[in-house]
């Protein structure tokens, strides 16, 4: 037989004929040994399949599909009463959000010392409205003023008798209510009968309650409740004479 027709590498040809048949050696890789191998044992390649075909709406929505991620599950059943999980110790704790700074109006909210130069002490009673922390400030209501002085002049009462203290201030250019402040100077004033004018100033004493002409008790000083100065300016003659009627009744009491 012709050593010529074995199916051998050209390399090991002089050593077969040389009388060498078997040769003890580490494995090649499969890569080599395919290409060492002879033509007629090496297995032909599979034939390329064709790629499936893929509609653009499901490669669409496979490039946006996020991943999915593995969560990490944690075993605490053999915890102890008190002891924190392990996955807990490391957190640091959330600080909580700081809290904005309150606006910087530029003055206070209600002028004591600027509204305490105007409280006559001792007197019996304290007369108030919603828009007398206007009338404390700079640019009073002359139409609001001539009113109740017209009503004080008619009534002829004593010295010490009437002290006006307002339970609202202005802020940034609105009224805003102060009913602490307000007490505050009733309780300096000694006064124990508050006469309140008008809706307004009644919700900023009674916060929800609705309006009616009365006579309440609070913090042990009586006040009456009465219309507010502006129907009485608007020509409503049925409120000029319920406040008239209950100052005077109360004159005589």
């Amino acid at each position: 037989m012709d050593a010529r027709s074995l199916g051998i590498s050209e390399k090991f040809r002089p050593w077969h004929d040389a009388g060498l048949r078997l040769v003890f050696r580490d494995a090649f890789p499969a890569a080599q040994c395919a290409a060492e191998a002879p033509a007629s044992s090496v297995a032909p390649a599979p034939a390329a399949q064709p790629a499936p075909h893929v509609s653009r709406e499901t490669a669409k929505k496979s490039f946006h599909r996020p991943p999915k991620v593995q969560r990490a599950h944690h075993d605490n059943s053999q915890l102890k009463p008190g002891q924190v999980p392990q996955f807990l110790k490391n957190k640091e704790p959330r600080k909580p959000a700081p809290r904005p700074a309150p606006p910087q109006d530029g003055g206070p909210l209600f002028p004591w010392d600027e509204f305490r130069k105007r409280l006559h002490v001792p007197s019996r009673t304290v007369w108030t409205y919603w828009e007398l922390g206007d009338d404390f400030g700079p640019t009073p209501s002359a139409e609001r003023r001539q009113l109740f002085s017209n009503i004080i002049h008619h009534l002829k009462w004593p010295a010490g008798t009437i002290t006006f203290w307002p339970l609202s201030a202005q802020h940034n250019g609105f009224l805003l209510p102060h009913p602490g402040n307000f007490w505050k100077g009733v309780r300096e004033a000694q006064a124990r009968t508050v006469f309140c004018f008008g809706n307004k100033a009644f919700q900023a004493l009674f916060p929800g309650h609705e309006f009616s002409v009365s006579r309440r008790m609070k913090g042990g000083v009586e006040i009456f409740v009465l219309p507010g100065p502006g129907t009485m300016l608007a020509g409503n003659k049925a409120d000029k004479c319920i406040v008239w009627n209950a100052l005077s009744q109360y004159a005589h009491s």
